[in-house]
């Protein structure tokens, strides 16, 4: 059910930004998640279907894309190419593969392609949603890599 004062005064016609607002599920099996309670609920309605996306159930899952924020903070606080420096687009990339290198050795490759790519021989994984040991990134995918 949409709220936003934009919707309203346009006849129904512009969502607004109800979708963008809802609040974060943390914890629990039904709405509202922790955010809130029964007797006084979060300003949105959330669906009953986020009990797999609270806080809670993400931070116990290791392959969570809460998990893999993390990691991804926390690798870009103790990689120095992560902070100022220069980008170098790389130029071996396949049609499809957006690929850039930052010094000292980082490497982020992008498949926008419909086959998968395969990781280079020597590169270490440092960021991928999936498990260690795969060596290729399926199309949609990105990988943060050391070179």
């Amino acid at each position: 059910m949409l709220q936003d004062p934009t919707w309203k005064r346009s006849g129904h016609t512009v969502r607004g930004r109800d979708g963008c607002r809802v609040p974060i599920p943390w914890s629990g099996t039904e709405p509202p998640f922790g955010f809130g309670s029964v007797e006084h609920p979060p300003w949105l309605p959330q669906p009953a279907h986020w009990a797999h996306l609270t806080v809670a159930a993400q931070d116990a899952d290791p392959a969570s894309m809460l998990n893999l924020y993390r990691a991804a903070l926390a690798e870009r606080r103790r990689n120095p190419a992560l902070g100022e420096g220069t980008l170098t687009w790389d130029d071996d990339a396949p049609d499809g593969v957006l690929s850039f290198t930052r010094e000292p050795g980082f490497r982020c490759v992008v498949n926008f392609g419909p086959g998968p790519y395969e990781i280079p021989e020597g590169a270490e994984v440092l960021l991928f949603v999936q498990p260690l040991g795969t060596r290729s990134v399926g199309m949609d995918e990105a990988v943060w890599l050391r070179v």
